[in-house]
């Protein structure tokens, strides 16, 4: 589950991301 929050989050500080 973590491996998806992590991503989402950094998603939205980095939203450069894919």
């Amino acid at each position: 589950m973590v491996a998806i929050k992590l991503p989402k989050l950094l998603h939205q500080h980095i939203p450069f991301l894919p």
